[in-house]
């Protein structure tokens, strides 16, 4: 842990005494190390179960067995710094993902209708503009439409609204704009597979997280004040 040394027993509030309040703050629990900006946006996905035969049933269930990042980052912030892995951490897959139908015949102008049952969380992994690990939650609720082609066989899930899911970075959360879908071609081979992109529409205003360390400063510095 990094320390900082006061010139004098009571240091006046000026403007080095803030300086060292800001600095201890970041290095013990850092609110916002990262830099993330509207835009930064990040794809990943990769392969399913199969799960063709459940679609049109009250529930059914789809496993995520691996993921890789599919789409470069973009953006100004966190993902432009992201040394993203070829592969996300696999210690995480299977991720299942739960759904109930809540209707919808499954034709073309009336698809299936779900519910996501659970909340989804990926691990993205770590950047070097971060502390902690990256993740993206789809959240429980998230509605998804689904159709069934029956003559080839295939059904695709699709997220039917884009505010559904968000980023967490360094304990502070980002909504995202997010496409999610899901896919199941029964000739080709066994299982299916799934694309997300999220972009992130939402930052937390400045002045919150500069509240934030002020208060957590102040308290280290009246804390190290009274044991001396």
């Amino acid at each position: 842990m990094r320390k900082f040394l006061f010139s004098q027993k009571f240091a006046p509030l000026g403007v080095a005494a803030l300086s060292a309040i800001a600095a201890t703050s970041i290095a013990t629990a850092p609110v916002q190390a990262a830099t993330v900006s509207n835009g930064d946006t990040a794809g990943w996905g990769n392969g399913t179960d199969d799960f063709y035969a459940g679609v049109g049933n009250d529930n059914f269930s789809v496993d995520l067995n691996n993921g890789a990042f599919l789409l470069f980052p973009s953006g100004t912030g966190i993902f432009e710094d992201f040394d993203f892995p070829e592969i996300l951490p696999p210690a995480q897959f299977p991720i299942t993902m739960n759904f109930t139908k809540i209707g919808g015949t499954g034709a073309v102008t009336d698809p299936f209708k779900y519910t996501l049952d659970n909340n989804v969380i990926f691990n993205l992994g770590i950047s070097g503009d971060a502390v902690a690990p990256i993740t993206y939650t789809q959240i429980a609720g998230s509605q998804f439409d689904f159709i069934k082609d029956a003559v080839i066989t295939e059904g695709e899930l699709d997220l039917n609204s884009n505010q559904n899911g968000f980023y967490t970075i360094d304990g502070v959360n980002y909504q995202a704009n997010e496409t999610f879908q899901l896919s199941d071609l029964a000739t080709i081979g066994p299982g299916g597979e799934y694309d997300v992109e999220a972009e992130i529409s939402s930052v937390p205003e400045p002045g919150t997280i500069l509240g934030l360390l002020a208060v957590g400063g102040l308290g280290l510095g009246m804390k190290r004040k009274k044991q001396q």
